[in-house]
């Protein structure tokens, strides 16, 4: 005689389940018990377990992105001032002054590249900011500038003698 089935407990047959739970995502949460004409009614949870773990990821990440904005704003000032000023002596291109028109406050430089503006060498006419950028300077001057596209020019915003 087999025993193994005396130590096991019998299972309940299982009803097929409602086709709404059948499609992907989808998973029944609670299902009632067979009504007289043998349907089973579910509440089905749409977005299976992913929900749940999206959330934790998202709480994650803006948690992260809080420590690192907080932990940015903890920096000391003299790291950032020093970082500030790496990137202003890299945005600052060579050139020569080829015209200076102070009326207008435009500066035609001859120029090398200007890689924060994607700018090939060339000789062209900025407009300056500030006017008072153009004391002092003349034709054939060396300069160190700074540019920046402001709508369709571009604009002189530095500008120092080498």
């Amino acid at each position: 005689m087999n025993h193994d089935h005396a130590l096991s407990a019998p299972t309940a047959p299982t009803a097929p389940k409602p086709p709404h739970a059948r499609s992907a995502g989808a998973t029944a949460t609670a299902c009632a018990p067979a009504t007289r004409d043998g349907s089973t009614r579910c509440a089905v949870r749409r977005g299976g377990p992913a929900g749940p773990v999206r959330m934790a990821a998202a709480s994650i990440a803006l948690g992260a992105a809080l420590a690192l904005a907080a932990g940015a704003s903890l920096a000391p000032a003299p790291a950032l001032a020093q970082a500030g000023a790496a990137a202003d002596a890299s945005a600052m291109a060579s050139g020569e002054v080829r015209r200076v028109d102070r009326e207008a406050a435009k500066l035609t430089i001859r120029h090398g590249e200007i890689p924060h503006l994607e700018m090939p060498p060339m000789t062209m006419v900025f407009r300056v900011r500030d006017a008072a950028l153009l004391e002092g300077l003349k034709e054939g001057d060396r300069i160190r500038f700074r540019a920046e596209k402001d709508g369709r020019q571009y604009v002189v915003v530095a500008l120092k003698p080498e």
